[in-house]
């Protein structure tokens, strides 16, 4: 079951990260007139980052908790 969940769950983050930033990018671009693909390198590397991060040292504790 874990494995199929590690499987799952990049793709779960990617989708619902682009979903977030198109949403964000319309507010922001009214706002601020930046570039669409600044803001996407910006928010989609923090989120990927973020969430690799969180990913991976929770792998890490199920993996050290056998």
């Amino acid at each position: 079951m874990f494995k199929k969940f590690y499987l799952v769950f990049p793709l779960l983050v990617l989708t619902s990260n682009f979903i977030m930033a198109e949403e964000k990018i319309k507010v922001v671009d009214l706002n601020l007139n930046l570039s669409k693909t600044g803001i996407y390198a910006l928010m989609g590397g923090g989120i990927i980052l973020l969430l690799a991060i969180i990913y991976w040292i929770l792998q890490w504790r199920l993996l050290n908790s056998e």
